[in-house]
């Protein structure tokens, strides 16, 4: 076992498998990953350069990029550390709605 990697499995995602009768089966993708056999697709990231401010903090501080394979948009703020993604879509949207909150790398 590799005490390198650690994989989380939320409370109720674990009394799923449990109730499905799936252990077994979850206990050998598990060893595989802390082994590194299972290797997903690589993040391609690009950074954006018109922002939304930090939605806690309000700060211009925060980084804002694109995940080009799965068009997902994530952010995190360097001050407050708020973080999280958003579908493309809903960056798009988000920019839309609120102009008060958009402004650009300089």
């Amino acid at each position: 076992m590799n005490k390198e990697r650690i994989v989380v499995i939320p409370k109720e995602v674990q009394e799923k498998i449990d109730k499905e009768g799936l252990g077994e089966e979850f206990d050998k993708v598990i060893d595989k990953l802390q082994k590194g056999e299972i290797v997903g697709t690589p993040m391609d990231c690009q950074d954006l350069k018109v922002k939304l401010l930090c939605a806690e903090c309000g700060t211009k501080n925060i980084m804002w990029y694109l995940e080009k394979n799965s068009n997902e948009v994530y952010y995190m703020c360097k001050d407050c550390k708020f973080s999280g993604w958003m579908y493309l879509g809903e960056y798009n949207k988000a920019l839309k709605n609120n102009p008060e909150c958009v402004f650009e790398d300089e």
